[in-house]
């Protein structure tokens, strides 16, 4: 017997010792997989130790418990129980048929025999339905007939039982009577129908050929119920169809969505408000649901998919089932939605506009008061359509969401529905992270609050997907957090962390595509060391590519490659340019996999990715290398369209305009002026209303190209450039973001050392200054490249000081050369160090202290 079945025996056993009597017959059914001859004697040995350790009284009641067990066990395995089971079934169906007795007594014995629920039954029921035909009369096949079909339904609907063997034993039944029904007639068609509602939601067998199955049993029954003959029935199969074309796996992911849309406004056609405004509000639910996932036409961003679940109800419209769903994970992360999302063609803002139409259109019947559940439901979908929502003002379409996600908590309470209430609290943590209005610090703790919320209910054993999402989101806010230590929050963003990863559950961390944000996470981190970080993620990287081959999952294993890639990118240790040259080559494997054709949002981003690694890349000719960038850039905009993706579009842009700005061939004015052009075009996105991080980008990117700008004035073009680094230092702040805040300071210590207007002295002692102030983000440990660049700058600086003493200022550029070497070395940033050696024998030239003829010695050394 393995370990782990062995923690799971004695799981049950501590819940059965802690729960209510009520509960325990409940709790036993949930975990039936585990009752066998193992986990009796089990309990048997655990009684007995209870017992010698003095605890006489569980002791006693887990061997009563042994011995009921035992009883049941031994039951369940004889098939008279069984053919008893049935008579009393079959007799009170009979009983129900003829008006006699309602459900309820079906159910009660249902209930009294739980035990007995499961496949073996499934097994049997045929064959003692084909026996009863057998030895009873012609006349009496139709009615055995209705009997089973009814008892299917029956225990196909029953709520407290083995959900899984249910569905076999209802599947079995169906498939038994459809054997005695003349095809295509409306008693075959019934039975169609509800095989395939059943097949929906089957849990055994392959999903996607699940799904096969209930579209073949849903168009068959399509035969029979024609729209002018049987106009309700055929408008739940054209819902019902909707549903499963929608979930559908096999065939083309943006055909099914289509096929799916098009089926739920057929239903339309007769689910009417005024006729059937409850069914008329399903389908405009999920035709909402539809239009969110839209892969074709006006796309919209991913949000909420329709959830399995959906009831029969022998086409009496049904009772539609609500369940969690893995998939249902609302809006959690702006990030994550342009990753995982697989956006194809169009624009994407009418579909979100179609489905909050749909949805809002639902909530005309779907009230607090008569539909609680459903309107809950669908004030939550709302938060979620807002959420991503391109139409109108960002930050009212924020407020718009948490103002659903806030309704929709009025229902789903955590003692009412627990799920759903966690599902809430994290779709809107993830509102408040992204909140505009308000103010930024008291937004952040209302996330963290949120997704703290959410993790009471889903826990790392209960819910282990579920657990890592929210953690990873919880992580991204603490890393942003404004309010307590900064340390401890970027502390406490390494939520899920690889080591923490076994080969085991690979399959279901790359599940969550959460490899990218780990790798985030360590990237950011103030703790332990930040280079030891990144090696544990490329080393994690590495051993899930044994696991994920091109093979047998090519897109887990692109994304791999992909993710790989960014680590490579900013990995300390090993060779800068090998490092760069490795993420070149993940980045072009995963090409393979993502084509423009079939995934062209992931090519889009790995022709952006594939650009920043060739404007970094040392190896090869540097001119040709930003033309590669440019050309990758260029690429990935076929895409990344400002209409389509407008946030994706300014990205390239800005990078765009960070590659001309760097560009060696063509006209040097003229590429400067290229680069000013996409960075203003990138703010026609990037406003600071809507997205002040990205704003403060490129605004410094501004000012570093205005900085260079050779048309114009150039006195004036340095004011422009000092008036954006200090724009942007509006959003960048010491305390939100440290090392870009670091990275203005020092550009406007070069803007003002370069500065024509105003007083020189003046001037260089602002630029060092601003230097000298960058050193308190840019440490030699932290950002050692970064440190290096400052120590450089500052070197230059007081080689021209005009305040202070002479003598001194060279040998404090002296040193802050000397500095700048200790990162800067040949091997790794050939440039670089030739620069700054160059610098430092000018210096040394120029030195007034020390022996003039050491010092020119030392010059020379330096050449």
């Amino acid at each position: 017997m393995n370990e782990q079945r062995l923690t799971a025996y004695a799981q049950i056993i501590q819940q059965l010792l802690e729960c209510s009597e009520d509960r325990k017959a409940d709790l036993l059914q949930n975990h039936q997989d585990l009752i066998d001859k193992e986990f009796i004697t089990f309990m048997q040995q655990y009684a007995q130790y209870l017992a010698e350790a003095g605890n006489k009284n569980n002791a006693r009641r887990l061997m009563n418990m042994a011995q009921k067990l035992t009883q049941r066990l031994n039951q369940s395995q004889n098939p008279v129980s069984y053919t008893t089971l049935l008579q009393q079934l079959l007799q009170a169906e009979s009983e129900v048929r003829a008006g006699k007795a309602n459900k309820s007594i079906v159910y009660q014995i249902l209930d009294n025999n739980r035990h007995l629920l499961n496949e073996n039954l499934a097994h049997i029921l045929p064959q003692y339905a084909s026996d009863l035909i057998t030895n009873n009369s012609p006349e009496s096949t139709d009615n055995t007939g209705a009997l089973i079909e009814n008892l299917s339904f029956h225990i196909w609907q029953f709520p407290r039982g083995n959900r899984k063997a249910q569905i076999e034993i209802a599947i079995a039944g169906y498939l038994f009577t459809l054997s005695h029904h003349k095809e295509n007639t409306k008693d075959w068609a019934k039975t169609q129908y509800n095989l395939g509602s059943t097949y929906k939601n089957r849990i055994k067998g392959n999903k996607a050929d699940n799904i096969e199955s209930a579209i073949k049993c849903y168009q068959a029954a399509w035969n029979v119920y024609t729209e002018p003959k049987y106009p309700q029935q055929w408008a739940m199969i054209q819902h019902y169809l909707g549903l499963v074309f929608y979930r559908r796996i096999k065939g083309n992911k943006a055909g099914n969505i289509e096929l799916a849309i098009d089926y739920y406004q057929n239903a339309l056609r007769v689910l009417t408000e005024s006729d059937y405004p409850r069914y008329w509000a399903e389908t405009q639910y999920y035709l909402g649901s539809a239009y969110s996932s839209r892969i074709k036409g006006n796309k919209a961003d991913n949000i909420e998919p329709p959830e399995k679940g959906n009831k029969a109800d022998n086409i009496e419209p049904p009772e539609i089932c609500y369940e969690l769903s893995a998939r249902t994970q609302d809006n959690l992360d702006i990030a994550y939605f342009r990753r995982i999302k697989s956006r194809i063609k169009g624009k994407t803002t009418d579909n979100i506009e179609s489905a909050i139409t749909c949805y809002q259109a639902a909530l005309r019947v779907f009230t607090e008061s008569t539909y609680p559940k459903k309107w809950a439901k669908t004030q939550n979908n709302l938060g979620s359509a807002y959420s991503s929502r391109i139409k109108g003002n960002k930050a009212d379409n924020i407020e718009s969401a948490i103002a659903y996600y806030q309704a929709a908590l009025r229902v789903r309470t955590k003692s009412a529905y627990p799920q759903d209430w966690a599902i809430t609290q994290n779709s809107l943590g993830t509102a408040y992270s992204s909140r505009i209005k308000g103010n930024t610090a008291d937004n952040i703790e209302s996330a963290i609050k949120c997704y703290q919320n959410a993790l009471r209910v889903f826990t790392k054993s209960d819910y282990p997907q579920q657990w890592a999402k929210i953690k990873h989101n919880l992580g991204i806010a603490h890393k942003n957090r404004i309010k307590a230590n900064k340390a401890d929050n970027k502390e406490n963003r390494v939520c899920y962390a690889p080591s923490a990863i076994t080969q085991d559950n690979l399959k279901v961390y790359y599940s969550l595509e959460l490899s990218y944000y780990s790798e985030l996470a360590h990237k950011n981190r103030i703790k332990d060391n930040k280079a030891d970080n990144i090696e544990s993620l490329i080393s994690f990287k590495q051993s899930a590519l044994r696991t994920y081959t091109l093979s047998s999952s090519p897109r887990h294993w692109a994304e791999i490659q992909y993710t790989l890639g960014i680590a490579y990118c900013q990995r300390i240790k090993g060779n800068k340019a090998d490092n760069i040259e490795s993420a070149i080559a993940c980045y072009q494997t995963a090409l393979r996999v993502f084509t423009e054709s079939d995934s062209p949002q992931y090519w889009a981003d790995t022709q952006n990715s594939l650009g920043t690694a060739y404007s970094s890349r040392i190896k090869g000719n540097i001119a040709e290398n930003i033309e590669f960038a440019i050309a990758y850039y260029q690429n990935a905009l076929r895409v990344r369209t400002e209409s389509d993706y407008p946030q994706d579009w300014a990205i390239t842009q800005n990078n765009l305009g960070i590659a001309y700005k760097n560009r060696i061939k063509g006209n040097k004015a003229d590429n400067i002026e290229s680069a000013i052009a996409c960075y203003q075009t990138a703010l026609r996105v990037r406003t600071k209303s809507a997205y002040p991080q990205y704003w403060a980008i490129t605004q410094n990117s501004l000012g570093t190209a205005y900085s260079s700008r050779i048309k114009g004035n150039i006195a004036e073009n340095i004011e422009f450039a000092i008036a954006y680094y200090q724009a942007a230092l509006r959003v960048r702040t010491f305390s939100d973001y440290p090392r870009d805040w670091a990275m203005t300071q020092h550009n406007l210590g070069a803007a003002y050392y370069s500065r024509i207007k105003g007083n020189v002295a003046d001037n260089i002692e602002s630029a060092i200054a601003y230097y000298e102030t960058a050193l308190r983000v840019r440490t030699f440990y932290d950002y050692p490249q970064d440190w290096a660049m400052t120590q450089h700058n500052l070197g230059l600086a007081y080689s021209d000081r005009i305040k202070g003493n002479a003598a001194d200022n060279i040998e404090s550029a002296i040193a802050y050369y000397e500095t700048a070497l200790r990162v800067y070395t040949l091997s790794d940033y050939p440039q670089d160090w030739a620069e700054t050696l160059n610098c430092l024998g000018s210096a040394c030239k120029n030195r007034i202290k020390g022996n003039k003829a050491e010092n020119i010695e030392s010059a020379i050394g330096c050449s």
